[in-house]
């Protein structure tokens, strides 16, 4: 028995060296350490005459290992599964299992096990983070809206146990992307998003590829072209396999679309856009003290008590935040990003929208120049649908 007794130690050692490594999301320590532990629980002779909790806790590091070196295989399932028969409260083999069933889709089993997991340790940071995860993807039975907010809320739960955690900020940052994207297309979304990936990024001990692909989306989305380009550079050169060079590719395209339209002035001949650009107003009345102007009145930045009034002339093909393309009363193309703009609301073509206290910015990444007017609070929007 006490033979067994320093095996089990030696193990116990190794899981903990293991777990050290994951965090750091050093791979080259986790692969030949996790072969190591196989081989010596492969090892111990006469295992199936041993103590319930020893071959309880055998077949959870075995399977453990397994997850790393077979990549999720049958085998670690069946082993993890043994494991928590024999001792249902040995929370780490619950959170393990429940990282097989989310790489093999099955959600609901894998919030199944991390809340197990959580039930039997309670709060641990790891297993919060994986149920936020898990609350990302749901069934089509559940409402993936309610679901994204309830993983905020958990990914806040974790980080609430160590604020120093990169991981934990990782996560969060993931949910208010996911958030934004889903539930609230605001700016302050991606400003939460961007700044728990600053936070992520601050407090790593090790490269996160993911994290500068994922960070990359949002600062696309809030318009800050030139760092997301970065941020995939950065993630090609730390993983050559994920998407960067496709979705930079995209970024781009979409990006030369909306430049395009604005060169080619939607298409529209110079007699047309004469005749309506006399409907755009170029002075009015305004209770609320706004100075009405056109383009050249803003300065880079917010415009406070400016009002800048508008046709617009065109749609783009981006989609978050929809982007359209128009021209103010003297005929200056520009193009319009709206954060949080209602779906069921259209901005029909040839419409005359007032833009209160507009954001103007000067579009210039990658061989693209254009002018862009943001409106953040829907609110400062004003329509006309008649032409």
């Amino acid at each position: 028995m006490e033979s067994i007794a320093e095996t089990l130690n030696q193990l116990e050692s190794y899981m903990q060296s293991l777990q050290s490594f994951q965090s750091n999301r050093d791979t080259s320590s986790t692969l030949p350490l996790s072969k190591q532990i196989i081989d010596l629980v492969d090892s111990v002779p006469n295992s199936d005459q041993l103590s319930k909790s020893a071959k309880a806790k055998l077949s959870y590091y075995k399977g453990k290992a397994l997850v790393i070196t077979e990549n999720y295989e049958k085998s670690a399932e069946d082993l993890l599964s043994k494991s928590l028969k024999l001792d249902p409260s040995n929370w780490e083999a619950w959170s393990t299992l429940g990282e097989i069933f989310y790489y093999k889709k099955d959600y609901p089993q894998a919030k199944r096990c991390f809340e197990g997991s959580l039930e039997q340790s309670g709060p641990k940071k790891d297993a919060l983070r994986k149920l936020s995860i898990i609350y990302r993807f749901t069934t089509p039975n559940e409402d993936h809206k309610e679901s994204v907010l309830k993983s905020i809320d958990i990914a806040k739960q974790a980080l609430s146990l160590d604020f120093t955690d990169s991981e934990s900020w990782y996560v969060l940052g993931n949910a208010h992307l996911t958030n934004y994207f889903t539930n609230s297309p605001t700016y302050e979304e991606l400003e939460k998003s961007l700044k728990s990936y600053s936070q992520s990024t601050k407090y790593s001990v090790g490269p996160n590829p993911d994290l500068h692909f994922n960070k990359a989306l949002a600062l696309n989305a809030a318009e800050i072209f030139d760092e997301a380009f970065v941020e995939l550079e950065i993630a090609h050169n730390l993983d050559p396999l994920l998407d960067t060079m496709v979705k930079s590719a995209e970024f781009l395209k979409k990006l030369q679309n909306v430049q395009e339209m604005i060169q080619k002035k939607c298409n529209m001949k110079k007699k047309n856009i004469n005749a309506l650009i006399k409907g755009i107003p170029s002075s009015m009345k305004n209770p609320d003290n706004f100075q009405l102007c056109s383009l050249e009145g803003l300065q880079i930045g917010a415009n406070v008590k400016k009002m800048l009034s508008m046709k617009v002339l065109g749609y783009s093909n981006i989609e978050f935040p929809p982007v359209f393309v128009g021209c103010d009363c003297k005929g200056v193309f520009f193009a319009v990003s709206i954060y949080n703009y209602p779906k069921q609301s259209q901005i029909s073509l040839g419409c005359t929208v007032f833009i209160n206290e507009p954001i103007f910015m000067k579009i210039n990444t990658n061989g693209v120049e254009y002018d862009c007017v943001q409106v953040r609070d829907p609110n400062n929007l004003m329509v006309q649908n008649s032409r």
